[in-house]
């Protein structure tokens, strides 16, 4: 879309994009749907305007943002909601993981289940587009519906056997460990998210499984078996800046007894830049020059110059080489 300059479609590009990135590249998502959001608004794609508001305020959510993330939702409401009502359900996802990330299970139950009835009116049965059936799932359990938690379970089963995708299958397994009678039944559904997680960049998507398979490995009275998936969790949750998430593994661990300070990984470098510093560096790490930024990028030559400036100084790097090697470390380029 870059190449042959045609911005007015670069929202549908850099959502489906933003969607991918969602996944791991936390930093990267945002970043997309920034610029998604910009273009949307400047050539008044109302659909895109309203997709990207809320895939924004679902990373907001994810961060614990919770107040911005809101706002978000309301901005999309107040600007599209009456119009693009194909989006609502997506919204109340984005408002149901909010709530859980804050700790309220019943709110967080009453948006989910609204979200889920929504897709199964309009037909939705891509779940990957519904990355908040988990939570639902787990909401039920927290508010004491056990025999509606298996039915999510069975419909994410369903779901893995007819696509064959690979968060169905990692969900089930975690609904599976939220729902085991035992210690072994707990640790052997571990181990099947495990095996799927193995070759694939789901980094929250396991840290909420191992986060949850250590909260009933500790219930069993599992200590010892619970610290090592918690730890793991806890890291990847401070590497991602899922702080509400980060906090609830912490206290978990230190449930266990771990009695030594737990350090998770810092976030790294690149959450320092903004999302069109990020963007900017992005196009030069991939070999572009500033001239060729400018054009990709749609913004001025000097524009390019000031961002990369102050990309260089956050990043404490000083050359183009220095740059793409950072950016590699950080998964942002290849």
């Amino acid at each position: 879309m870059r190449r042959d300059n045609a911005p007015a479609l670069l929202p549908y590009a850099l959502l489906a994009r933003c969607r991918v990135e969602m996944w791991s590249r936390w930093p990267m998502a945002r970043t997309d749907a920034t610029e998604a959001l910009r273009w949307a608004e400047e050539f008044g794609h109302l659909a895109m305007t309203g997709y990207a508001l809320i895939q924004l305020a679902r990373l907001d959510a994810l961060h614990g943002d919770f107040a911005d993330c809101r706002k978000r939702v309301a901005q999309y409401e107040r600007w599209c909601g009456s119009r693009l009502r194909g989006l609502a359900l997506f919204a109340r996802g984005a408002l149901g993981t909010c709530a859980f990330a804050a700790g309220d299970a019943e709110a967080a139950r009453t948006h989910l289940e609204a979200a889920f009835a929504l897709a199964d009116e309009t037909g939705l049965v891509n779940p990957t587009l519904m990355p908040w059936v988990a939570d639902l799932a787990e909401a039920r359990l927290r508010t004491g519906a056990r025999e509606e938690t298996v039915a999510v379970a069975d419909w994410l089963r369903e779901r893995d056997t007819a696509t064959g995708l690979a968060w169905p299958a990692v969900a089930h397994a975690r609904c599976r460990v939220m729902l085991a009678r035992s210690a072994e039944e707990a640790a052997d559904w571990l181990a099947v998210a495990e095996r799927v997680h193995a070759d694939k960049e789901m980094a929250f998507e396991a840290a909420r499984t191992r986060l949850v398979a250590g909260e009933v490995l500790r219930r069993f009275r599992r200590p010892s078996a619970a610290r090592e998936p918690l730890l793991l969790a806890q890291r990847t949750f401070t590497a991602l800046d899922a702080v509400p998430w980060a906090v609830r593994a912490e206290a978990e661990v230190a449930a266990t007894g771990h009695r030594s300070a737990v350090h998770g990984d810092e976030p790294p470098p690149v959450a320092l830049l903004t999302p069109q510093e990020l963007q900017v560096a992005r196009a030069i790490g991939e070999g572009l020059s500033n001239v060729e930024a400018a054009a990709s990028l749609f913004l001025s030559r000097k524009t390019i110059e000031a961002h990369l400036t102050r990309v260089y100084r956050k990043l404490g790097v000083r050359s183009r080489s220095d740059l793409a090697r950072c950016l590699a470390r950080a998964g942002v380029t290849g």
